[in-house]
């Protein structure tokens, strides 16, 4: 196993992860791009039913990490739409504070 926790073996004098490998020996050949992505969030796992070819980004949606936690995320947590980065009303509402918070102070 490598230090994520992933199996890892050589074959031929190449590395391999062992998802990759069993998917690739079991179905077809996955795409560089792609990673052999463990359903059952068990990394060890080599069971072909369990593997799916995945991208980076579907992983992360997949996974439990912050990252893929904030991912999923629609709507803030004043219940505005997420748009892109942030949600645009609250980011408006909170400009328009610090423009009234400046105001008095310069009064």
């Amino acid at each position: 196993m490598d230090q994520d926790g992933y199996g890892i073996f050589k074959l031929a004098g190449k590395q391999w992860r062992a998802g990759r490998l069993a998917l690739a020996l079991t179905t077809e050949e996955i795409a560089p791009e792609l990673f052999a992505s463990p359903l059952c969030k068990n990394r060890a796992c080599i069971r072909p039913e369990h593997l799916s070819p995945s991208t980076a980004r579907e992983m992360n949606l997949r996974g439990d990490a912050w990252s893929g936690r904030n991912a999923r995320k629609t709507h803030c947590p004043r219940n505005h739409p997420l748009i892109e980065r942030g949600c645009k009303i609250c980011a408006c509402e909170a400009t328009k504070r610090w423009q009234q918070r400046k105001k008095r102070a310069v009064i």
